[in-house]
């Protein structure tokens, strides 16, 4: 592998994941080159809905909205990069079309993983090992960079939580009648029904920790994680609920002024994580190894039954047969008790 060095006072373009977790377990990257490459105007690619997450991301020169996957769609982006006329562009979505934009973009250098037959797509395409894909995607994310001659080691990820943001943030805990770090936030839906932890028992084990310590228990989320929230509220009406109701540029700055964080493999759980929330996080079909919250141990707990048949494949339900609930039985193993155990565990230690 050449070194894909940039000149002194040059430009590079991160071409972020396509997912909120995956951008965030990306911002060590994003912290790196700022560190020791401070000279370089760097600019932000992701997904249009994704980008009030970074719209007071400090040190960056821009962003650039990837609207669609359409052909009108992925050619607005690349004018937008040849526009730019980036010394290197940095490509983190794993996506055949992501690496031909970047090889048509006319950057000098392009750094990519070489999946999906497109290694030819970039100067500087970095094996996908099977070492490399059984690993943390913070660490795949951080091989990246290396060509760039920068290393992410020690780097933790960063979502900014500050300014306007911050301001309504604290408006809204007002708004909802709660008082900082006295409420729990909890996020109960996933990308997919059956990798999402049971309503009822995140609800049972809502109601204990309610009980035992007074902390109020507020709902975040969007409107397409209503069915999990009426099913919770079914067994915990007396919670907050905020889901649909705190915009994604404002959530990081909402966790950070919670107690707590508990919630499902997600990308919220990996938003609480960038603001430094303690996080108790429920995992079933994913795996802890590549996507656990990049927390010190002793501000993170981790529920997960570790089936032999986990990590799985998520091919829902062709590998395992589901429960009456519907769920696969590495969350049907988890019981609101050891929830609620785990929870109340955090609170005293932090």
């Amino acid at each position: 592998m050449r070194a894909a060095r940039i000149p002194e006072n040059g430009s590079v373009l991160l071409r972020l994941p396509n997912w909120a977790g995956d951008i965030v377990m990306s911002t060590p990257c994003i912290e790196a080159v700022r560190r020791e490459r401070p000279d370089l105007a760097v600019t932000l690619a992701a997904r249009r809905h994704l980008l009030p997450l970074l719209e007071e991301y400090p040190g960056i020169a821009g962003t650039i909205a990837i609207d669609g996957k359409s052909a009108a769609d992925s050619w607005k982006f690349l004018g937008e990069v040849r526009r730019g006329k980036f010394s290197a562009i940095v490509v983190f979505a794993k996506g055949f079309r992501d690496g031909l934009i970047a090889c048509l973009s006319g950057c000098p250098r392009r750094v990519g993983f070489g999946v999906n037959h497109r290694g030819f797509f970039f100067t500087d395409p970095v094996e996908m090992t099977e070492a490399l894909w059984n690993s943390h995607h913070a660490l795949q994310f951080a091989e990246l960079i290396r060509p760039l001659g920068i290393s992410s080691e020690g780097t933790a990820p960063f979502l900014p939580s500050c300014g306007k943001n911050l301001d309504a943030a604290k408006d809204a805990v007002s708004s909802f009648g709660i008082e900082e770090k006295k409420f729990i936030a909890l996020h109960i839906g996933a990308s997919k029904f059956p990798r999402a932890y049971h309503s009822e028992r995140f609800a049972e084990a809502a109601a204990e920790v309610n009980a035992g310590t007074g902390l109020k228990i507020v709902l975040i989320g969007t409107a397409e994680d209503r069915p999990y929230i009426e099913s919770f509220r079914k067994v915990f009406p007396a919670c907050v609920d905020a889901s649909g109701r705190i915009p994604l540029g404002i959530l990081p700055s909402f966790i950070s002024l919670a107690r707590l964080f508990v919630g499902s493999d997600s990308g919220p759980m990996h938003i609480a994580s960038a603001v430094g929330t303690p996080v108790v996080a429920v995992f079933g079909p994913g795996s802890p190894a590549k996507t656990s919250p990049l927390l010190p141990e002793d501000r993170k707990r981790i529920v997960y039954s570790g089936l032999p048949c986990s990590p799985c494949r998520q091919r829902f339900f062709r590998d395992c047969a589901p429960s009456p609930n519907g769920k696969p039985p590495c969350l049907e193993l988890v019981t609101s008790g050891v929830l609620a155990g785990q929870i109340l565990s955090l609170l005293e230690s932090t």
